[in-house]
């Protein structure tokens, strides 16, 4: 298994970073390889949220989608890939604030 930490630091409450990283269509703000989102599901963000992403790197478009299987409100958010060129998922932890990403077969 791959994984990688990336450390950010922001000047802003929990609650807030937590409500803007966990909303699918701000990862267009904060991924800059992620060029679309479209929300397959409705309701505010929680576990069974899917959406679908689009995203360009080295010049090629991939497409993948995921749902949300772990959402603790300020604290936690996990998401499993449902489909596309990347198997795991990915974990958001408000503790450290860290991104622990899993994708098995890298």
């Amino acid at each position: 298994m791959t994984s990688f930490t990336c450390e950010v630091t922001i000047d802003r409450p929990v609650e807030a970073v937590y409500s803007f990283v966990n909303e699918p269509s701000n990862n267009v703000k904060w991924q800059t390889s992620t060029i679309e989102v479209r929300r397959e599901s409705e309701g505010p963000p929680g576990v069974g949220t899917k959406a679908t992403e689009v995203r360009q790197f080295l010049g090629r478009r991939f497409e993948w989608s995921y749902e949300v299987t772990e959402h603790s409100l300020n604290e936690r958010s996990a998401v499993r890939f449902t489909s596309g060129p990347i198997p795991g998922g990915g974990t958001w932890s408000s503790s450290l604030w860290t991104a622990a990403r899993s994708s098995p077969g890298l």
